[in-house]
Parts: structure tokens; C-alpha cells; sequence
């Protein structure tokens, strides 16, 4: 009886290591400003393991950042677009980093302001859980399409923008097309 509830207790622990190991994913909480013609993406990320690399997927965006810079808190690195990759190398292993892109990514026509989001969900290694506010939106913003669910809003600190959450495959790349207009300023 005794040898049955040991190993009962073992495989409990077992299986909670397996669900802990599961869940591993980094937290990344991505920061989008418009400042016309750009878009500023920046990623807050606390990673589960230390990485000397972190990679992001790009595929059909790399020929629209304008910059790609990680902050370690220490020190900077700036990305390199290998194919449809941007890829940060740092010179010792990091679980918290900073990364900011710099995107031409906004047509202006008039009034009219379009904007392809590229968000960067979760890095190519690992899974995330993430939060997306994308904020200094001129107007209300209309959404065209979107892979990430996206909620609309006003403050007085964020003007009008959008937010959202939830969790990324490694290597996610969200996409948000949506279109608001500038004030009139009289």
C-alpha cells in the first residue's frame, strides 16, 4: 500500500512538472506609437529561459524597418535582417530585454491615414503570452482586418487606441490593417 501511494505522489509531481514545463512561455507586452510616416513597436519581454539570440519573423515586412535596436539595460544591439528574420545577438544570455522597430509602414492621403501593423507576438524560439496597445491614434480607428482581436478605445493618456492579449506560437506575426484620419486642427 505504502509503494502504491509513493508512487502515486511521484506521479504527481511528474505530471506538474509536465504542466509547468508546458506553460513556458515569455511575456511580451508590445507598445505601438504612430508618429507619422512611422509606426514605433516597442517589445517589453521577460523570457522563461536566458537567450544569446532572439529572433523575430518578418516575412514581407524586413524592407519596411527603418531600425531595430534591443536594450539589454546594460547595452544596445542593433538587429540584422537575415532573410525574412530579424535576429539580435547579445554577448551574454538575457531573460529581460527591450526591443524597439521602427517602421515606415503609413500612407497619408489627405486626411486619410492607413496603417499596416506588423505585431511581433512572440520571438521565433518560444511561445509568448502577449498584450498589444497600440496607442496616439489621431481618431477613432476603423479596422479593415486583423489576426489579433483588438478592442477600441479613448483616454486621456493614450488618445484613441487599441489593445489586446493572448498567447503566440513561436515565431508569430500579427497583422492589423486599419485606417483613422487626422483632426482638422480648427
Amino acid at each position: 500500500m505504502r509503494w502504491r501511494l509513493l508512487q502515486l505522489a511521484l506521479l504527481t509531481v511528474l505530471m506538474c512538472n509536465a504542466v509547468m514545463a508546458g506553460g513556458e512561455e515569455a511575456l511580451v507586452n508590445i507598445d505601438v506609437v504612430l508618429d507619422p510616416p512611422y509606426l514605433v513597436e516597442q517589445l517589453r519581454m521577460e523570457l522563461t529561459k536566458p537567450t544569446s539570440t532572439l529572433r523575430f519573423n518578418l516575412s514581407g515586412y524586413t524592407d519596411r524597418v527603418e531600425l531595430a535596436l534591443a536594450s539589454t539595460g546594460e547595452y544596445l544591439v542593433e538587429g540584422r535582417v537575415e532573410g525574412n528574420f530579424t535576429v539580435f545577438e547579445f554577448t551574454s544570455p538575457v531573460s529581460k530585454v527591450d526591443v524597439v522597430f521602427v517602421f515606415k509602414n503609413v500612407t497619408i492621403s489627405g486626411r486619410l491615414v492607413v496603417l499596416e501593423l506588423p505585431l511581433l507576438l512572440a520571438p521565433l524560439d518560444v511561445a509568448a503570452n502577449y498584450t498589444v496597445l497600440v496607442h496616439e491614434l489621431p481618431s477613432e480607428p476603423n479596422i479593415v482586418n486583423s489576426t489579433v482581436s483588438l478592442g477600441k478605445g479613448f483616454s486621456e493618456d493614450w488618445r484613441h487606441y487599441l489593445r489586446g492579449n493572448g498567447t503566440a506560437e513561436p515565431g508569430s506575426l500579427g497583422l492589423a490593417r486599419l485606417y483613422t484620419y487626422l483632426i482638422d486642427p480648427s
